[in-house]
Order: structure tokens, then sequence, then C-alpha cells
């Protein structure tokens, strides 16, 4: 037994029937938080959940289904989240944030402006900050998940 903690995961609701089997063949037991979608989206919530980690995320993964899980502290880390997602080309993109991330560093942000340049230049650099800042926290968009993700289940079926 390990830190335990609830867990939450969003999917596309069109996946919500391959999810719950995935889920329910690696035995959790599942139930809705929400009984009406949000954009197309459903949320499942998990209980005890070992440092938040849901085992059975590869297996979305690998079916082509694009996800949110998100986490609560627990007695050993922070809260969070983790993001599978599906760009143009059919590539899986994961990203994994914790809460504190979401905060921009205000050392790198000082350094910037105590910066001995124009003011154009620290204009430049701050939204260079901002713009790194976007690709290591936001997720891509849940539009055309669904589509991309039959391009990756296609190149799957290639590559087998």
């Amino acid at each position: 037994m390990g830190d335990r903690t609830y867990v939450e995961l969003t999917i596309q609701k069109e996946n919500e029937e391959e999810t719950l089997a995935i889920a329910e063949s690696d035995g959790w037991n599942t139930k809705y938080l929400d009984k009406k979608p949000t954009k197309n989206l459903i949320r499942i919530g998990f209980d005890e959940v070992n440092y938040g980690e849901l085992n059975f995320l590869s297996k979305l993964e690998n079916a082509g289904i694009a996800y949110t899980s998100s986490w609560g502290d627990g007695d050993e880390y922070v809260s969070g989240e983790e993001h599978g997602r599906y760009n143009k080309n059919g590539e899986l993109k994961k990203l994994e944030v914790y809460n504190d991330d979401y905060k921009i560093c205000p050392v790198k942000l000082n350094e910037i402006i105590c910066k001995r340049c124009s003011d154009g230049l620290k204009v430049y650099l701050i939204k260079d900050l901002l713009k790194q800042h976007k690709n290591e926290t936001i997720p891509l968009p849940w539009d055309d998940q669904l589509q991309y993700a039959k391009i990756f289940k296609t190149k799957q079926l290639l590559l087998t």
C-alpha cells in the first residue's frame, strides 16, 4: 500500500465505453462525476489511487484515447495533471504538470526586467518566457482529438 489519493480522468464522450472497459479490466470501479458532458467531455472518478497514478493510462494511449488525469495532494507528492493528446500527425504528446508549475518563476522574470538592454528586447524576452511557459504547462486542445487519434491508430496498424 502506498500514498493514496483521488484521481479524476477526463475523456471525450465518444471514448466512454472503451475507457470504462479498459479501467474495469484493470480492476477499477468507476463512478461518474458528470452526468452531462461539457464540450463533449466526461469526468470519471477513481478513489484510493496509489500515488495518483492510474496504471491503465498507457492502454488508453495505445487505444488512441486522449485524456487528462488529475490527482490531489498526497503525503509524498503534490497535486497535478497528466495529459495525453495527439497532434495533427497522429503522434502522442504527453505532458505532466504539477500545480506549482503554473506559476512563472519570479527569478527568471526579474532577470529579464533587470537586464541591461532595450525595452524592446525586454518585451521580446518576456514574450519568449511566456511562450515557453505555455508550452510547458498547457496541453494540446481537445479539438480534433478524435480525428488525430484515428491517424495515430492508422499508423499503428501500418507498423504492425
